[in-house]
């Protein structure tokens, strides 16, 4: 996950808890909303999707947003003004299943990710089609 800022933007974080004191906007129901409520941040604003949360820190009405690596590269790559503020220790991958799901198959299901990751499949498949393997180094922690 990575903290984005506009690019004009004077903000300059060192840490996770310094981003505290800024807006940052993120999605219902994301994973990142979970994050920043999980660490204790206060000043969360929330859209409905991506988009709105990007025209809102374009537009200078939140400080930051939380997205992926791969969606923040491909916001670069399709010429949005942002740039990294933080790119946060560790990565989140999951597989997404129905709340009926046994406990038991969703615990072998992310054994398996872990070790498709872990033996680096994960990054073949992603440079198979085209997308940045996961080798990001850390801005800070």
């Amino acid at each position: 996950m990575i903290m984005v800022r506009r690019k004009d933007s004077a903000i300059k974080l060192r840490s996770l808890s310094e981003a505290k004191q800024f807006i940052v906007g993120t999605q219902r129901q994301d994973f990142s909303a979970n994050y920043l409520k999980e660490h204790g941040f206060q000043k969360i604003d929330y859209a409905a999707n991506l988009g709105s949360t990007l025209k809102k820190l374009i537009a200078g009405r939140v400080d930051l947003m939380m997205t992926s690596e791969k969606t923040f590269e491909t916001m670069r790559a399709d010429g949005k003004p942002v740039e990294a503020a933080l790119v946060l220790e560790g990565k989140q991958y999951g597989i997404a299943c129905h709340m009926d799901m046994p406990d038991e198959i969703v615990s072998r299901l992310q054994t398996e990710l872990d070790r498709l990751i872990a033996q680096g499949v994960q990054d073949r498949i992603f440079e198979h089609y085209g997308v940045r393997p996961n080798g990001i180094k850390q801005a800070a922690k």
